[in-house]
């Protein structure tokens, strides 16, 4: 699926698709989910609202990368990623959309990025709110609950088999998530960040 954004002024951003993030990833030998990335990068803004392109391009580097992102070939990318989500994170017509495989990608294969791209959210928000402040009642139980929603997601195995109410399913589960993200970065911007350890929310 392509990440796409809208605009109402000046050039639309080039959206960013899955398969050409994953491709410019592979350049370097590196076989990282465009999913989980995009995932970690929307936890990134929602924990920390004031993320710059330069602090990202650091993160992910040390989180995924593993190397400098500075000339490494998915960087105009990862740019671009960062530029499309943040913009979509702050527009109010509900246009953010999420980095996922085509929808005419076998089934098995979206519900694995679904559930990498939780898993990444996860883990960029727990950079600033670590799991003692979860459990506080610094968060809404409408955030708690997404937050355990997400949890599960991101545990959910791939069947090697479906049928059509699983496609049905993953539709409704991955329109929740989308939607959720917009409540997430919502209600986040009112919160303080924690003294925190990089762990992953689960």
């Amino acid at each position: 699926m392509t990440q796409t954004t809208k605009q109402t002024t000046g050039t639309p951003s080039q959206p960013v698709s899955f398969d050409a993030l994953a491709d410019k990833l592979l350049q370097s030998g590196q076989a990282l989910s465009p999913s989980e990335i995009h995932g970690y990068l929307s936890g990134l803004l929602v924990a920390r609202h004031n993320l710059s392109v330069s602090q990202w391009l650091n993160d992910v580097a040390h989180e995924f990368l593993k190397t400098d992102a500075s000339e490494h070939p998915a960087k105009p990318l990862l740019i671009e990623l960062y530029n499309n989500t943040r913009r979509q994170l702050k527009t109010t017509d509900f246009a953010v959309s999420l980095l996922l495989p085509d929808e005419d990608t076998d089934l098995g294969q979206r519900v694995d990025s679904l559930s990498n791209w939780c898993n990444g959210l996860l883990c960029g928000i727990s950079t600033q709110f670590d799991q003692q402040s979860i459990n506080k009642k610094t968060l809404s139980k409408e955030i708690q609950d997404i937050l355990s929603d997400f949890s599960a997601i991101a545990q959910v195995q791939k069947r090697d088999s479906s049928t059509e109410n699983d496609e049905r399913d993953w539709i409704e589960v991955s329109e929740y998530v989308r939607m959720a993200l917009l409540v997430l970065f919502n209600e986040f911007s009112n919160l303080p960040p924690s003294n925190k350890n990089q762990k992953t929310i689960h």
